[in-house]
């Protein structure tokens, strides 16, 4: 997440607006009066595809490709973004060659519930995420996906490259998915992943006497 920024025709990336009490740190133990009245649905999710720009966390080389994502508020009431550190909880989503909406990333690793945070986006306010842009010979259509509390968001479809390697699992995701098939859901904020057609999710049903 690079940072919360008002509308305008042009936006300076390095420039975020100052967040204030609009963010509330979930550990530090003071009371979120504010939560129960607003509600996170009536975001929009937008990508921006075409534009690509070049990024590097400290310490790394060379430097990645990848594409800004706005999550908009254009409703008259202020909402709500959850996020962990300095990220958001999403996904990217590729059509695989049948046509379904396949994950080609995952959550990552659970860790500590230190560094949570709730976001207020108040009215003609907007989020910028920054997204991994790949590189492949598979064009298909992308979306992404967008985990905010109780809501979920997917973005509308757009065209792009990849790797139809991405639709296979990792070793991590096959070690999770053997030990709690239903720990899907929480891998991939809802999407199914083409390993799931060979999983049967049903529970088991126990005999009685």
């Amino acid at each position: 997440m690079v940072g919360r920024f008002s509308f305008a025709n042009r936006l300076n990336l390095q420039k975020p607006d100052s967040l204030g009490a609009d963010r509330y740190e979930l550990d530090s133990g003071q009371p979120f009066r504010w939560a129960d009245s607003l509600n996170t649905d009536g975001l929009e999710l937008i990508a921006d595809y075409q534009t690509s720009l070049p990024f590097r966390e400290s310490g790394e080389l060379p430097a990645r490709l990848v594409y800004p994502v706005y999550i908009v508020n254009s409703t008259p009431r202020a909402k709500l973004l959850c996020g962990k550190d300095s990220w958001t909880y999403a996904i990217q989503e590729a059509r695989d060659r049948t046509g379904q909406w396949r994950p080609i990333e995952s959550k990552g690793p659970e860790s500590c519930g230190n560094g949570e945070w709730i976001l207020k986006i108040r009215p003609r306010q907007m989020v910028v995420l920054l997204v991994d842009k790949y590189q492949g010979s598979f064009k298909t259509r992308l979306r992404l996906r967008l985990s905010n509390g109780n809501s979920q968001y997917v973005s509308a479809a757009y065209e792009g490259w990849i790797s139809e390697t991405q639709f296979l699992p990792t070793q991590r995701e096959r070690r999770l998915l053997a030990k709690d098939k239903l720990a899907v859901a929480g891998l991939y904020y809802g999407a199914l992943p083409a390993l799931i057609d060979s999983l049967d999710l049903r529970e088991r049903q126990t005999p009685h006497n």
